[in-house]
């Protein structure tokens, strides 16, 4: 269809399908949504995390990694935004790979030595008897061990849920793609993700309702996009 051609016309019928298409994707933007804010939030938290890591290999490591998952979370949103149901398993397996990055950084913490309390025998505690320089060490290391455990824990219960909403997301779209006629579906993805969409083999809208057919409507014409269309 060139600039000049007037757009094809399309019925009630075909209108239902475009509405009915948007809210079955509902998920899906939530999701682009998700994936926009956690992006962010990786790579920032990955600078914040800079300072600490000077002279440290290890640490920077973990910083470049963060940056280059928070980064990718975001760019993925162009495969949602173009309703490809792979791009919600990429995001998925992005979360997996944060997991395992900050499980690595909480053994790390698992492994490292427990840091010595100094100043704690003066005369004013060695009053209050006891070993109380062992009892704040034992705490200590209850402390230094519990906060790489948890890490590790907290990494696989946020981002294991994460990936899962990510693949919940994904089968909506799967049965968005299974419901409604492929020229819907490209509607939506060049209408939301700015860019226009692979032309289909068999791109034609699927029946429709029209109750304008039933009292003797215009013959359908076919177009070469939208497949056959009320004239």
């Amino acid at each position: 269809m060139t600039p000049t051609d007037a757009p094809p016309a399309l019925h009630a019928g075909h209108f239902a399908q475009i509405a009915a298409a948007g809210r079955a994707l509902r998920t899906a933007r939530k999701a682009d949504r998700v994936a926009g804010f956690s992006g962010l939030a990786i790579m920032l938290g990955g600078i914040a995390f800079l300072p600490f890591t000077l002279g440290s290999g290890f640490g920077i490591a973990l910083v470049i990694a963060l940056v280059v998952i928070g980064w990718r979370e975001r760019t993925l949103r162009a495969d949602v935004r173009a309703v490809d149901p792979l791009g919600f398993g990429r995001l998925a397996r992005n979360q997996i790979a944060l997991a395992f990055v900050l499980s690595a950084y909480g053994v790390s913490r698992l492994l490292a030595p427990v840091p010595a309390i100094d100043g704690l025998d003066t005369p004013g505690l060695r009053q209050l008897g006891g070993d109380l320089d062992s009892t704040v060490q034992r705490v200590a290391a209850m402390s230094h061990y519990g906060v790489g455990a948890g890490i590790i824990l907290l990494a696989w219960l946020v981002q294991g849920g994460q990936a899962a909403y990510y693949a919940r997301a994904g089968r909506s779209v799967r049965r968005a793609h299974a419901r409604f006629p492929v020229w819907v579906m490209r509607v939506h993805a060049a209408a939301w993700g700015g860019r226009t969409p692979p032309v289909s083999p068999h791109p034609g809208p699927a029946e429709t309702s029209d109750p304008g057919a039933a009292r003797g409507a215009p013959a359908a014409q076919t177009h070469p996009d939208l497949g056959d269309v009320a004239a």
